[in-house]
């Protein structure tokens, strides 16, 4: 099992088949984006407008990251490329300080 940004994926084998389950978690599902923006932004004491410089600039590597960027991560952890892998962490937030592995 692999936690990555809010999902679950599961990776097991059964004989040469390898089976790949990933779905949100709960917690994206409760509410809107629209709301989840406002609400992060009211956090930030920012504008919705903002929140995405506001993220950004707090990385590490001064980038957004777009689901694009995570599905490469649950490519790799469901696909052949991580086959000899185990237990692994893959974070994908542009190297946020205070999220990093310790």
């Amino acid at each position: 099992l692999c936690r990555i940004e809010g999902c679950h994926l599961h990776r097991s084998r059964k004989g040469s088949r390898r089976r790949a389950d990933a779905g949100p978690s709960r917690s994206l599902h409760a509410q809107s984006y629209d709301s989840w923006r406002a609400d992060r932004a009211a956090t930030y004491g920012i504008s919705d407008d903002e929140l995405e410089a506001h993220y950004r600039a707090r990385t590490t590597l001064k980038v957004n990251i777009l689901p694009e960027d995570v599905a490469e991560a649950v490519f790799f952890f469901a696909s052949g490329l991580s086959a000899k892998t185990t237990g692994g962490v893959l974070t994908v937030d542009g190297g946020v300080p205070a999220a990093y592995v310790r």
